[in-house]
């Protein structure tokens, strides 16, 4: 069985390694620092029992990865190994970091580079004695550069900034003005500083800055520390590999959506690492926790 576990739901996929059959799951979220680990235990119980009356019982099963947001330390893997241990589960267990299992199914085995410009931001790659190599992911008070949270901020400072006199006009704020139907800056306060704003509701306005490539001095200057922030990511990754030769996967939607951003990026790469494979996932972060529950048997 494969998890891919987050904070708003999670997929399982499970493969009866007899007939080579894959049957594929969605289940509630299992992120424990959003939902706690009760819930989490319940929904995986829950999961567990809808396949016992499909006639899969625990003890058939072989091998389990967890990839989860929210695993995060030590602690995180200890915790979530025991929710499987306590649902009397007795095989082969692996619990990782949901960008792990992201790596292993962008690059159909664990080996190479990610980077990830999501919400947030993160490179991890491979090292020589197989060790997992991180560059950034901080979290978005201190950190995340090159991610949608970045670059939506970063639009709605210009705007600010504009309207205080600090800078020239933008468009941006055209584009901020109807999506939250408004009718000046400082109303903008009123929503980004709300009880209880998610970071993801702030990275949800970055394509109102991407969508003005060329069209607006600002959206392009914050678009082009993006591209700046993110190659950093990738500079680090080598010293930390030790190695300027390696796949690299783009996952997230920035480097999905934002073809100016993915091009500049690829483009800096290129010129200064051409032995780096770029592409995008071969296959799902599920697909990556399956990989690695086969590989815990072979």
């Amino acid at each position: 069985m494969g998890f891919d576990g987050g904070g708003t739901g999670t997929q399982a996929e499970v493969l009866d390694t007899l007939s080579e059959k894959r049957q594929s799951y969605q289940l509630g979220p299992t992120n424990r620092h959003s939902v706690g680990d009760v819930q989490v235990q319940a929904t995986l119980e829950a999961f567990f029992k809808d396949l016992q009356k499909s006639g899969i019982d625990l003890d058939q099963v072989e091998s389990i990865c967890f990839g989860g947001a929210g695993v995060d330390t030590q602690e995180d893997e200890q915790v979530v190994h025991a929710i499987f241990r306590n649902l009397g589960y007795e095989g082969k267990l692996r619990i990782v970091n949901d960008s792990v299992t992201a790596l292993v199914g962008a690059n159909r085995g664990y080996e190479g580079a990610i980077l990830i410009s999501g919400t947030g931001s993160i490179a991890l790659g491979v090292g020589p004695r197989g060790e997992m190599v991180r560059v950034g992911g901080w979290g978005h008070l201190i950190d995340d550069t090159g991610s949608a949270y970045a670059i939506a901020r970063d639009g709605i400072c210009e705007v600010l900034k504009a309207h205080d006199g600090r800078s020239g006009a933008t468009r941006i704020w055209k584009g901020l003005k109807g999506a939250l139907d408004i009718e000046r800056p400082e109303e903008l306060l009123d929503f980004i500083y709300a009880e209880g704003r998610q970071k993801q509701e702030i990275a949800a306005f970055a394509p109102l800055v991407t969508q003005l490539a060329g069209k607006d001095q600002l959206a392009d200057k914050i678009m082009e520390k993006a591209i700046d922030d993110l190659f950093c990511h990738i500079r680090a990754l080598t010293v930390k590999l030790r190695s300027q030769a390696f796949e690299l996967s783009y996952v997230g939607s920035v480097l999905e959506k934002s073809d100016e951003i993915r091009y500049g990026l690829t483009d800096r790469i290129q010129e200064t690492y051409p032995n780096i494979e770029v592409h995008f996932p071969r296959s799902s972060p599920v697909e990556g926790a399956l990989i690695l529950a086969q590989n815990a048997i072979e």
